[in-house]
Protein backbone atom coordinates (compact mmCIF):
# COMPACT_ATOMS: atom_id res chain seq x y z
CA UNK A 1 0.00 0.00 0.00
CA UNK A 2 1.37 3.13 -1.10
CA UNK A 3 1.46 5.71 2.27
CA UNK A 4 3.09 8.93 3.16
CA UNK A 5 5.67 9.27 5.68
CA UNK A 6 4.54 11.36 8.17
CA UNK A 7 6.61 12.53 10.67
CA UNK A 8 5.89 15.48 13.23
CA UNK A 9 2.89 17.96 12.90
CA UNK A 10 4.38 21.21 14.64
CA UNK A 11 4.18 22.96 11.90
CA UNK A 12 0.32 23.31 11.69
CA UNK A 13 -0.67 22.53 15.28
CA UNK A 14 -2.87 19.35 14.75
CA UNK A 15 -2.60 16.31 16.49
CA UNK A 16 0.18 15.14 18.35
CA UNK A 17 0.47 12.23 16.29
CA UNK A 18 -0.07 12.57 12.74
CA UNK A 19 -3.11 10.89 10.63
CA UNK A 20 -3.32 10.38 5.78
CA UNK A 21 -1.58 9.18 3.75
CA UNK A 22 -1.04 10.03 0.00
CA UNK A 23 -3.26 6.66 -0.24
CA UNK A 24 -1.06 4.79 0.00
CA UNK A 25 -5.66 7.56 3.96
CA UNK A 26 -11.48 14.48 9.25
CA UNK A 27 -19.00 15.58 8.60
CA UNK A 28 -19.52 18.11 5.17
CA UNK A 29 -21.68 20.40 6.82
CA UNK A 30 -24.73 19.62 3.85
CA UNK A 31 -26.00 17.58 4.10
CA UNK A 32 -25.88 16.63 8.15
CA UNK A 33 -24.74 13.60 8.89
CA UNK A 34 -27.48 11.02 10.23
CA UNK A 35 -27.79 11.23 14.06
CA UNK A 36 -28.73 7.84 15.68
CA UNK A 37 -29.36 7.80 19.74
CA UNK A 38 -26.67 7.62 22.14
CA UNK A 39 -25.89 3.65 22.86
CA UNK A 40 -27.95 2.75 25.81
CA UNK A 41 -25.96 1.71 29.04
CA UNK A 42 -27.82 -2.01 28.84
CA UNK A 43 -25.69 -4.72 27.28
CA UNK A 44 -22.13 -3.79 25.94
CA UNK A 45 -21.68 -4.97 22.69
CA UNK A 46 -18.35 -7.02 22.13
CA UNK A 47 -16.95 -7.70 18.47
CA UNK A 48 -18.44 -9.97 16.29
CA UNK A 49 -17.68 -13.46 16.52
CA UNK A 50 -15.05 -14.51 13.66
CA UNK A 51 -16.85 -17.69 11.49
CA UNK A 52 -15.04 -20.63 13.18
CA UNK A 53 -14.39 -23.71 11.13
CA UNK A 54 -17.28 -26.53 11.40
CA UNK A 55 -15.61 -29.98 10.80
CA UNK A 56 -17.54 -31.69 8.07
CA UNK A 57 -20.10 -34.20 9.51
CA UNK A 58 -18.70 -38.04 8.73
CA UNK A 59 -21.47 -40.31 6.98
CA UNK A 60 -22.04 -42.52 9.98
CA UNK A 61 -22.85 -38.95 12.09
CA UNK A 62 -26.41 -38.60 12.95
CA UNK A 63 -26.33 -34.58 12.72
CA UNK A 64 -23.95 -32.04 11.90
CA UNK A 65 -21.76 -30.33 13.50
CA UNK A 66 -22.86 -27.11 15.48
CA UNK A 67 -21.06 -23.99 15.86
CA UNK A 68 -20.18 -22.84 19.84
CA UNK A 69 -23.25 -20.54 20.63
CA UNK A 70 -21.64 -16.92 21.40
CA UNK A 71 -20.59 -15.65 24.09
CA UNK A 72 -23.62 -12.89 26.04
CA UNK A 73 -22.18 -9.86 26.03
CA UNK A 74 -21.57 -7.92 29.65
CA UNK A 75 -23.29 -5.16 30.59
CA UNK A 76 -21.76 -1.66 30.20
CA UNK A 77 -19.93 -0.16 32.86
CA UNK A 78 -21.06 3.14 33.82
CA UNK A 79 -18.78 6.20 32.14
CA UNK A 80 -16.24 7.40 35.06
CA UNK A 81 -17.07 11.20 35.59
CA UNK A 82 -15.97 13.87 32.86
CA UNK A 83 -16.11 11.01 30.10
CA UNK A 84 -17.51 11.81 27.05
CA UNK A 85 -20.75 9.84 27.09
CA UNK A 86 -21.29 8.97 23.63
CA UNK A 87 -17.31 8.04 22.92
CA UNK A 88 -17.43 6.00 26.50
CA UNK A 89 -20.78 3.83 25.48
CA UNK A 90 -18.87 3.00 21.62
CA UNK A 91 -15.31 2.08 23.01
CA UNK A 92 -17.48 0.05 26.24
CA UNK A 93 -19.32 -1.98 23.54
CA UNK A 94 -16.07 -2.97 21.16
CA UNK A 95 -12.81 -3.06 23.20
CA UNK A 96 -11.66 -3.70 26.76
CA UNK A 97 -12.14 0.36 27.79
CA UNK A 98 -10.19 2.46 29.55
CA UNK A 99 -9.97 5.96 31.07
CA UNK A 100 -6.66 7.60 30.78
CA UNK A 101 -6.77 11.46 33.50
CA UNK A 102 -4.69 14.22 31.22
CA UNK A 103 -4.58 17.50 31.86
CA UNK A 104 -7.64 18.03 33.24
CA UNK A 105 -9.39 15.67 30.79
CA UNK A 106 -10.98 11.86 30.91
CA UNK A 107 -9.82 10.68 27.57
CA UNK A 108 -11.79 7.67 26.29
CA UNK A 109 -10.29 4.39 24.56
CA UNK A 110 -9.32 0.91 24.59
CA UNK A 111 -6.71 -1.07 26.25
CA UNK A 112 -5.75 -2.85 22.68
CA UNK A 113 -5.86 -2.15 19.32
CA UNK A 114 -8.68 -2.49 17.02
CA UNK A 115 -9.99 -4.98 15.36
CA UNK A 116 -10.39 -6.14 19.17
CA UNK A 117 -10.33 -10.10 18.01
CA UNK A 118 -8.77 -11.73 20.52
CA UNK A 119 -10.42 -12.33 24.07
CA UNK A 120 -8.22 -9.62 25.85
CA UNK A 121 -8.93 -7.34 23.48
CA UNK A 122 -12.74 -7.82 24.11
CA UNK A 123 -15.19 -5.89 26.28
CA UNK A 124 -14.53 -7.15 30.28
CA UNK A 125 -17.09 -5.15 32.03
CA UNK A 126 -14.32 -2.64 33.60
CA UNK A 127 -13.27 0.26 33.15
CA UNK A 128 -9.50 0.06 33.57
CA UNK A 129 -8.29 4.29 34.30
CA UNK A 130 -4.29 5.16 33.54
CA UNK A 131 -3.57 1.66 32.05
CA UNK A 132 -0.02 0.75 30.67
CA UNK A 133 -1.60 0.16 27.32
CA UNK A 134 -3.71 3.28 26.29
CA UNK A 135 -5.53 3.96 22.80
CA UNK A 136 -7.92 6.80 22.49
CA UNK A 137 -10.67 6.70 20.63
CA UNK A 138 -10.62 10.39 19.07
CA UNK A 139 -13.68 11.15 16.88
CA UNK A 140 -16.93 9.50 16.02
CA UNK A 141 -18.59 9.47 12.98
CA UNK A 142 -22.25 7.84 12.30
CA UNK A 143 -23.65 7.21 9.12
CA UNK A 144 -24.88 4.25 6.42
CA UNK A 145 -21.80 3.60 5.51
CA UNK A 146 -22.43 0.48 3.88
CA UNK A 147 -26.08 0.27 2.94
CA UNK A 148 -28.54 2.55 3.00
CA UNK A 149 -30.43 2.75 5.98
CA UNK A 150 -27.75 0.78 8.39
CA UNK A 151 -26.83 2.47 11.34
CA UNK A 152 -23.02 2.36 11.65
CA UNK A 153 -20.54 4.61 12.78
CA UNK A 154 -17.19 4.90 12.04
CA UNK A 155 -14.29 5.12 15.22
CA UNK A 156 -10.95 7.01 14.58
CA UNK A 157 -8.31 5.61 17.08
CA UNK A 158 -4.83 6.75 17.60
CA UNK A 159 -1.68 4.50 18.32
CA UNK A 160 -2.41 1.58 17.19
CA UNK A 161 -0.26 2.09 13.96
CA UNK A 162 3.46 2.51 13.07
CA UNK A 163 4.77 5.78 12.01
CA UNK A 164 4.63 4.68 8.30
CA UNK A 165 0.78 3.68 8.36
CA UNK A 166 -0.57 7.28 10.23
CA UNK A 167 -0.24 6.09 13.94
CA UNK A 168 -4.18 4.95 13.58
CA UNK A 169 -6.95 4.00 12.06
CA UNK A 170 -10.55 3.32 12.20
CA UNK A 171 -13.02 1.20 12.94
CA UNK A 172 -16.26 0.50 11.33
CA UNK A 173 -19.34 -0.53 13.58
CA UNK A 174 -22.92 -1.74 13.34
CA UNK A 175 -25.93 -1.53 15.61
CA UNK A 176 -27.54 -4.59 16.77
CA UNK A 177 -29.92 -5.35 18.81
CA UNK A 178 -27.47 -6.28 21.70
CA UNK A 179 -24.75 -3.92 21.39
CA UNK A 180 -22.10 -3.06 18.65
CA UNK A 181 -20.87 -5.31 16.10
CA UNK A 182 -17.39 -4.58 14.56
CA UNK A 183 -17.44 -5.13 10.76
CA UNK A 184 -14.18 -3.44 9.12
CA UNK A 185 -10.67 -1.96 10.61
CA UNK A 186 -8.89 0.54 7.87
CA UNK A 187 -5.60 0.66 9.50
CA UNK A 188 -3.78 3.59 8.43
CA UNK A 189 -6.91 5.70 8.08
CA UNK A 190 -6.28 8.03 11.00
CA UNK A 191 -8.23 11.86 9.61
CA UNK A 192 -7.65 14.65 11.86
CA UNK A 193 -11.59 15.67 11.23
CA UNK A 194 -14.32 13.67 9.18
CA UNK A 195 -17.66 14.49 7.69
CA UNK A 196 -19.74 12.20 6.31
CA UNK A 197 -21.02 13.31 2.43
CA UNK A 198 -24.83 11.47 1.37
CA UNK A 199 -24.82 9.27 -1.65
CA UNK A 200 -27.69 9.33 -3.76
CA UNK A 201 -28.63 5.97 -3.33
CA UNK A 202 -28.88 6.87 0.31
CA UNK A 203 -25.36 5.15 1.77
CA UNK A 204 -22.53 7.57 3.41
CA UNK A 205 -19.13 7.83 2.49
CA UNK A 206 -16.71 9.90 4.70
CA UNK A 207 -14.84 13.20 3.61
CA UNK A 208 -11.65 13.73 5.87
CA UNK A 209 -9.21 16.61 6.17
CA UNK A 210 -5.73 15.27 7.20
CA UNK A 211 -2.94 18.03 8.40
CA UNK A 212 0.70 16.74 8.66
CA UNK A 213 4.28 17.90 8.36
CA UNK A 214 7.35 16.62 6.63
CA UNK A 215 10.75 18.19 6.14
CA UNK A 216 9.75 21.88 6.98
CA UNK A 217 6.92 21.47 4.86
CA UNK A 218 3.52 20.95 5.91
CA UNK A 219 0.55 19.32 3.77
CA UNK A 220 -3.20 20.08 4.56
CA UNK A 221 -5.38 17.47 2.49
CA UNK A 222 -9.06 16.43 2.45
CA UNK A 223 -10.12 13.20 1.21
CA UNK A 224 -12.73 10.39 0.67
CA UNK A 225 -13.09 6.96 2.34
CA UNK A 226 -15.72 4.37 1.08
CA UNK A 227 -16.53 1.71 3.46
CA UNK A 228 -18.17 -0.25 0.66
CA UNK A 229 -15.19 -0.75 -1.52
CA UNK A 230 -12.04 -1.14 0.40
CA UNK A 231 -11.50 -4.49 2.31
CA UNK A 232 -9.58 -4.95 5.61
CA UNK A 233 -6.78 -6.04 3.79
CA UNK A 234 -6.76 -3.31 1.18
CA UNK A 235 -8.31 -0.58 2.78
CA UNK A 236 -6.37 1.64 -0.25
CA UNK A 237 -9.33 0.54 -2.52
CA UNK A 238 -11.51 2.82 -0.94
CA UNK A 239 -9.45 5.93 -0.37
CA UNK A 240 -9.01 8.87 -2.75
CA UNK A 241 -7.33 12.24 -2.27
CA UNK A 242 -9.67 15.24 -3.33
CA UNK A 243 -6.90 18.12 -3.25
CA UNK A 244 -3.68 18.09 -1.41
CA UNK A 245 -2.22 21.81 -0.26
CA UNK A 246 0.80 22.69 0.99
CA UNK A 247 2.99 25.04 2.75
CA UNK A 248 6.70 25.73 2.44
CA UNK A 249 6.85 29.40 3.84
CA UNK A 250 8.23 28.10 7.07
CA UNK A 251 11.76 26.12 6.04
CA UNK A 252 12.85 29.35 4.17
CA UNK A 253 15.73 29.33 5.67
CA UNK A 254 16.69 26.38 4.51
CA UNK A 255 16.90 27.48 1.28
CA UNK A 256 13.89 28.70 -1.79
CA UNK A 257 13.14 26.02 -4.51
CA UNK A 258 13.18 26.84 -7.71
CA UNK A 259 9.38 26.58 -7.68
CA UNK A 260 8.93 29.22 -5.32
CA UNK A 261 7.62 29.20 -1.74
CA UNK A 262 3.52 28.84 -1.28
CA UNK A 263 1.28 28.64 1.84
CA UNK A 264 -2.31 27.32 1.29
CA UNK A 265 -4.57 25.82 3.40
CA UNK A 266 -8.57 24.56 3.86
CA UNK A 267 -10.56 26.93 5.15
CA UNK A 268 -13.89 24.82 5.30
CA UNK A 269 -15.48 22.06 2.64
CA UNK A 270 -18.65 21.55 2.12
CA UNK A 271 -21.12 19.12 0.47
CA UNK A 272 -23.16 20.45 -2.01
CA UNK A 273 -24.69 19.22 -5.71
CA UNK A 274 -22.18 21.53 -8.31
CA UNK A 275 -23.08 20.01 -11.96
CA UNK A 276 -26.99 19.26 -11.33
CA UNK A 277 -26.77 15.35 -11.62
CA UNK A 278 -28.12 14.53 -8.22
CA UNK A 279 -25.34 13.15 -6.36
CA UNK A 280 -23.22 15.74 -3.72
CA UNK A 281 -20.17 16.85 -4.77
CA UNK A 282 -17.26 18.64 -2.33
CA UNK A 283 -16.39 22.24 -2.52
CA UNK A 284 -13.11 23.21 -0.67
CA UNK A 285 -12.54 27.03 0.24
CA UNK A 286 -8.65 27.43 0.69
CA UNK A 287 -6.57 30.09 1.83
CA UNK A 288 -3.38 30.68 -0.65
CA UNK A 289 -0.58 32.50 -1.14
CA UNK A 290 2.71 32.48 -3.56
CA UNK A 291 5.83 33.92 -4.57
CA UNK A 292 7.77 32.52 -7.41
CA UNK A 293 11.97 31.62 -7.25
CA UNK A 294 14.14 34.86 -7.83
CA UNK A 295 17.68 35.89 -6.96
CA UNK A 296 16.71 39.00 -4.83
CA UNK A 297 13.83 36.74 -2.34
CA UNK A 298 16.91 34.19 -2.19
CA UNK A 299 19.32 37.41 -1.04
CA UNK A 300 16.29 38.57 0.63
CA UNK A 301 15.78 35.75 2.82
CA UNK A 302 19.05 35.52 3.33
CA UNK A 303 19.82 38.27 5.15
CA UNK A 304 16.36 38.26 7.10
CA UNK A 305 17.24 34.73 8.46
CA UNK A 306 21.11 35.99 9.65
CA UNK A 307 19.01 38.16 11.84
CA UNK A 308 16.77 35.35 13.30
CA UNK A 309 19.66 32.97 13.81
CA UNK A 310 21.52 36.31 15.83
CA UNK A 311 18.03 37.15 17.59
CA UNK A 312 17.22 33.26 18.65
CA UNK A 313 20.96 31.03 17.75
CA UNK A 314 19.26 28.23 19.35
CA UNK A 315 16.23 28.06 17.92
CA UNK A 316 14.67 26.74 14.18
CA UNK A 317 15.37 30.36 12.10
CA UNK A 318 11.94 31.39 10.40
CA UNK A 319 10.94 34.67 9.05
CA UNK A 320 7.03 35.74 9.28
CA UNK A 321 5.89 34.85 5.87
CA UNK A 322 3.92 38.27 5.49
CA UNK A 323 7.41 39.70 4.99
CA UNK A 324 8.22 38.33 1.72
CA UNK A 325 5.06 37.44 0.70
CA UNK A 326 1.09 39.07 -0.60
CA UNK A 327 -1.58 38.40 1.48
CA UNK A 328 -3.70 35.34 0.91
CA UNK A 329 -6.27 34.42 -1.12
CA UNK A 330 -9.45 33.16 -0.73
CA UNK A 331 -10.28 30.11 -3.28
CA UNK A 332 -13.32 27.90 -3.97
CA UNK A 333 -12.19 24.50 -5.51
CA UNK A 334 -15.22 22.28 -6.61
CA UNK A 335 -14.82 18.20 -7.32
CA UNK A 336 -17.70 16.44 -8.75
CA UNK A 337 -18.69 13.21 -7.63
CA UNK A 338 -19.90 10.47 -10.56
CA UNK A 339 -21.10 7.58 -7.93
CA UNK A 340 -17.22 6.23 -7.70
CA UNK A 341 -14.54 9.18 -8.02
CA UNK A 342 -14.13 12.81 -7.14
CA UNK A 343 -12.65 14.91 -10.03
CA UNK A 344 -12.25 18.37 -10.43
CA UNK A 345 -14.54 20.76 -12.55
CA UNK A 346 -12.85 22.14 -15.83
CA UNK A 347 -12.30 25.67 -13.87
CA UNK A 348 -11.01 24.16 -10.53
CA UNK A 349 -8.51 22.03 -12.69
CA UNK A 350 -7.24 25.54 -14.66
CA UNK A 351 -6.64 26.93 -11.53
CA UNK A 352 -4.57 24.66 -9.98
CA UNK A 353 -2.83 23.84 -13.30
CA UNK A 354 -1.38 27.48 -13.39
CA UNK A 355 0.54 26.55 -9.74
CA UNK A 356 3.54 25.82 -9.73
CA UNK A 357 4.61 22.12 -8.98
CA UNK A 358 6.99 21.29 -6.74
CA UNK A 359 10.13 19.29 -8.60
Amino acid sequence: MKRLLLPACFLLHCSATPSVPQPAAPTVPSPAPTVSPTPSAAPAASSAPKPQTVPTASASSAAPAAKPPRTPRLPLPPAPAGADKEKFSFAASVCSVAIKREKGKALVGCRSCPPFEGVEALPDGKVVENPDSFFPLETVVRGSFTSAGAKQAALVFEGCEPHAANYGGTLLVEQAADGWNSLHYAAAFHPRECKTLRRSDGRDILVCRYLDAHQTTGTDTIWAFDFAAASPDDPEKGWQVIVGLSDNSFGVCMGVPPWGIEASSVVSYTARDVNGDGEQDVSVQIRRASVPYSKALEDKLKKACEKAIQANPDGFPSVKPSTFMPAAATITLDFVYDGTKFSATAGTKARMGAWPKPE
